[in-house]
């Protein structure tokens, strides 16, 4: 028992004392893009893409959820959707939650203020991401949802569908990233011994 309470006391120690720092240090840059709803009149047959950042140190260890509809604070959002380029102005990111087994990543950007998606909420948009963690490239890759208003949008209703997404992570990032994820699995290991 000794030895597997010493190796988690230091696992913790370290987790405790050098992953906040570390957390801070490094940039999450995610790249996405998906087709228009079909539906979509002016947008139909095209792809809406874009790019956000934010700090590590939003990431929370595996079971608790960073969540904040007035916004979590995006370092940067880079969007262009039926002709709007959204930005940190108007538009925030509302969820980030790691999970570790596979190593995964959840998030929500959202229009700001966040006002959920109905037809007369124009323009509008709801980005919902997931995705697992790829060792070969050192990457994230994922599936997204989304939903937006365009000025059709009263008359045609809500536009959805998928897309994909991507994010790139430093090393010092990646490593935070996994012991993150990995702490809790390996104390419900030992409370299981």
């Amino acid at each position: 028992m000794k030895r597997i309470l010493s190796p988690l006391l230091a696992l913790a120690l370290v987790s405790v004392l050098v992953l906040p720092a570390a957390a801070q240090a490094f940039l999450v840059h995610v790249t996405f893009e998906f087709p228009y709803d079909p539906r979509d009149p002016v947008n139909a047959g095209e792809t809406a893409s874009g790019t956000f950042a934010f700090d590590g140190s939003l990431l929370r260890p595996y079971g608790e959820w960073s969540e904040d509809f007035s916004g979590l604070g995006a370092t940067s959002i880079d969007f262009l959707l039926d002709g709007h380029t959204w930005t940190r102005g108007d538009a925030d990111l509302t969820e980030l939650h790691i999970c570790p087994d596979p190593l995964g990543l959840f998030w929500s950007l959202d229009t700001m203020p966040y006002g959920g998606y109905a037809p007369t909420n124009v323009p509008m948009f709801d980005l919902l991401g997931w995705g697992v963690f790829d060792a070969t490239d050192g990457r994230f890759h994922g599936r997204l949802e989304f939903h937006y208003t365009t000025s059709n949008s009263p008359e045609l209703g809500v536009f959805m569908g998928n897309g994909s997404w991507t994010a790139g992570i430093p090393e010092a990032g990646t490593l935070s990233l996994l012991v993150l994820g990995l702490l809790p699995l390996g104390l419900l290991r030992a409370r299981r011994r």
